[in-house]
């Protein structure tokens, strides 16, 4: 998964909207603005969530070396929880509370000779959202039938298994949305083993859910804001190359000893496959803005289209695999990046090239990333926004544009 952002010096802002097609997209995630015309209604009740999930796993780490560990996942106390949707088909979306802790690990290395090495860390990243499938009149609640907001809530520096690869004996229950609407408890309580990836143990869940009554939420407004936009309509005709990081220990131990990796030293290689979907560029502005203006701001104007390969992705991190070594985190700024005259816009073809490499001294490990990522774009069409549109973006203020896109491989 990649997520890709482009900033763009224009005269109306560009939103690139996601339309999914098949294994691969680009989605896009809208970073200002407010709710709008569309919304519906939903129920939303109160949680509380008490205990956590442990893993306990082993693995080889070399011919002569074996590695285990532990994971403490501890849940967050409590949110809120909204059913959206009808009973046939919905989501019921779990929104926790802010103070959760993050996935807490312990890992050890060692040989015929004993321990060699210890990590020890913390997560960078706490889920906030949880989206558990409606289907039929019931709710599949467990977190590893949910989609979450975060690319693994099991991720630290030491390694380990992927949450990924948990997430198939995690507890879960089938609960009736008209159960859910009384208030109820749901046990998500148990114990069971998991083996995956030359890596086996044991996983152990004391989580249950309380969810109070719910009560109705009131609809977002009808009203769009006064907008007026075009949309350029793009077919992916390609994604290739490939992300290199390089990275190796601190040299001073005080930094690198917790995080067992001094002396370490790897590459982690990152290649992206996505090979179809859609994506449509939005120019919007008020509507007493000419239209002249739009169309300037897909290709006529002047200026740079920058693209960035941004590590933030909410899907997946690109650098994480089970062995230790750096985060998507540890990188302030962009994987990758590249830019084209905005000028480009005008042709029905468009390709993006990113080259410019970055560095990371984070927690442990320096890294520093290079490669070679092209995106290339066909235009389908363009076509005037549509009320609904307008008022979905809810944008009622434009200067510059800010655009995040993700593009799945």
């Amino acid at each position: 998964m990649i997520r890709i952002a482009l900033a763009v010096a224009a005269v109306a802002s560009l939103v690139l909207v996601a339309d999914a097609g098949g294994q691969s997209s680009i989605e896009v995630d809208l970073v200002t603005g407010a709710p709008g015309a569309g919304a519906t209604a939903v129920d939303q009740a109160p949680v509380h969530i008490s205990g956590g999930i442990t893993v306990s796993w082993s693995g080889a780490c070399g011919a002569t070396c074996r590695s285990s560990g532990t994971i403490v996942w501890t849940a967050p106390p409590g949110g809120a929880l909204a059913i959206v949707g009808s009973a046939k088909r919905g989501s019921a979306v779990l929104f926790a509370d802010s103070a959760q802790a993050p996935a807490l690990a312990q890992a050890t290395r060692a040989d015929a000779h004993g321990v060699v090495g210890t990590c020890g860390d913390a997560g960078p990243d706490s889920f906030g959202e949880a989206d558990f499938p409606v289907r039929r009149g019931r709710v599949t609640i467990g977190f590893g039938r949910a989609r979450l907001d975060v690319p693994d809530p099991l991720e630290t520096r030491c390694g380990g298994p992927l949450f990924a690869d948990i997430a198939p004996v995690l507890p879960w229950q089938p609960v009736p949305l008209a159960r859910l609407r009384r208030g109820a408890t749901v046990d998500l309580t148990g114990t069971r083993q998991f083996a995956a990836h030359g890596l086996s143990g044991e996983v152990a869940s004391t989580l249950v859910i309380r969810v109070g009554r719910p009560h109705r939420q009131p609809s977002y407004p009808a009203a769009a804001p006064a907008l007026r936009g075009l949309l350029a309509t793009y077919r992916i005709e390609r994604v290739s190359g490939a992300l290199r990081v390089r990275f190796s220990g601190l040299p001073d131990p005080a930094r690198c000893a917790p995080l067992d990796a001094c002396g370490a030293a790897g590459t982690i290689v990152v290649s992206p496959r996505a090979s179809a979907g859609e994506a449509t560029l939005l120019t919007v502005a008020r509507r007493t803005r000419p239209l002249r203006d739009l169309r300037a701001a897909l290709g006529v104007a002047s200026g740079r289209l920058r693209v960035t390969w941004a590590p933030d992705s909410p899907d997946a991190d690109p650098l994480r695999t089970r062995c230790a070594g750096p985060v998507a985190a540890d990188f302030a700024g962009p994987f990758l990046s590249g830019s084209a005259p905005l000028s480009a816009l005008r042709r029905s073809r468009l390709e993006i090239v990113l080259t410019r490499g970055s560095r990371s001294t984070g927690d442990g490990y320096d890294a520093v990333t290079s490669g070679r990522l092209t995106l290339v774009l066909r235009r389908l069409r363009v076509g005037p926004l549509s009320r609904g549109d307008a008022g979905f973006i809810g944008i009622s203020t434009i200067s510059q544009a800010s655009l995040r896109a993700l593009v799945a491989g």
